[in-house]
């Protein structure tokens, strides 16, 4: 790919809002394809916006197949998370009930993996309570250019996040209301090496 070409293809995919993530993927090649596990480095949070409130697990890993053209999924159940806890409710599980959409993108300087949940594609329990979740979280990590050569050290953050509680049942006082806002946050490696061109 000509520099200047590549410098178009960026140019558009910055340009491109989270929602439109297919335009931006078709323009990249992923290699290997195939099988991917993104394991966090450390705690992942999911914050509520109008209380403050986090629900913390220790662990997850996120398993997820993608094409050559960096466009797959993760299929239902095979998202783990452990050791989630609420200051208020104390001990959660963490279900991914449905399958989720991931795209490896394109954004000015970063490679980037951005996981969209469908709605109720997440559900959170504890005792009585019980809420689902939806929205589209990305992790991305800055390269110099392409092709970028990622090792199995690169650490993938979470640059942005938009989650919304679609349904919640025996919540209070941590959630009250269908449609509240939340943030998700966290680190990920993934398991082998991958070329982005």
């Amino acid at each position: 790919m000509s520099k200047a070409l590549r410098s178009v293809l960026i140019g558009l995919a910055a340009a491109i809002s989270l929602f439109g993530l297919a335009a931006s993927a078709s323009a990249l090649t992923i290699s290997p394809s195939g099988a991917y596990t993104a394991t966090a480095t450390g705690a992942t949070v999911l914050t509520f916006g109008s209380n403050g409130q986090r629900l913390n697990c220790t662990a997850s890993t996120i398993v997820a197949t993608v094409d050559s053209a960096g466009v797959g999924s993760s299929a239902s159940g095979t998202t783990r998370y452990s050791g989630c806890t609420n200051a208020l409710l104390g001990t959660f599980s963490v279900t991914q009930s449905s399958a989720w959409g991931v795209n490896v993108i394109l954004t000015t300087g970063n490679v980037g993996l951005a996981v969209t949940v469908p709605a109720r594609g997440v559900t959170i329990t504890s005792g009585a309570c019980s809420f689902t979740a939806s929205g589209t979280v990305t992790v991305s990590r800055a390269y110099a250019a392409l092709p970028a050569a990622v090792a199995v050290t690169d650490v993938f953050p979470t640059t942005s996040s938009a989650l919304t509680v679609d349904s919640v049942s025996g919540c209070s006082p941590l959630l009250t209301t269908v449609g509240l806002a939340a943030t998700y946050s966290g680190s990920y490696t993934l398991n082998r090496a991958v070329t982005v061109s």
